[in-house]
């Protein structure tokens, strides 16, 4: 039982890193990145959050009720009991890149087009980051995570 939450933080603790460290190369970069390493940066930020939301779904939607229906919620949380800290942080990572990426993308990060106009990075309508659909990702995840600690740590 705990080996699930082991792997499902060894896999979120892999997404982080990936965030971060397009964090870290946008908050280091001194110069414009080119419209095409911007397109490309974007998509990868919009995959990890895409993964990072299936591992939080498979977590609370599919394993806890699986275990709801052949253990006791006493036993669920005494097993789960170690992990609900770093289960915790790393929800809490990743909600808070959100909020890294837009101050990155308003102070330092710069984008050249192929004309060689620099401007501010833009999100588009499909990306993770635009104010909308940050709003309802993070809406859907933290009822998932609310009723996912309702479950494992009474």
């Amino acid at each position: 039982m705990a080996n699930y939450l082991h792997i499902f933080l060894a896999m979120g603790g892999v997404l982080r890193s990936q965030v971060e460290r397009l964090m870290q190369g946008f908050e280091a970069s001194s110069a414009p990145i080119s419209a095409v390493e911007w397109h490309q940066y974007r998509s990868r930020m919009d995959t990890y959050f895409v993964k990072f939301k299936e591992l939080m779904s498979c977590l609370h939607d599919q394993y806890l009720p699986g275990l709801m229906k052949v253990y006791k919620a006493g036993t669920i949380q005494e097993r789960f009991a170690p992990e609900l800290q770093p289960l915790r942080d790393l929800y809490a990572d990743m909600m808070a890149f959100q909020k890294r990426m837009n101050s990155i993308a308003e102070s330092s990060l710069k984008i050249i087009t192929p004309n060689g106009t620099i401007l501010a990075p833009p999100f588009f309508k499909e990306n993770i980051f635009i104010t909308s659909n940050w709003s309802k990702y993070e809406n859907e995840q933290n009822i998932k995570m609310k009723k996912t600690m309702n479950l494992l740590a009474a």
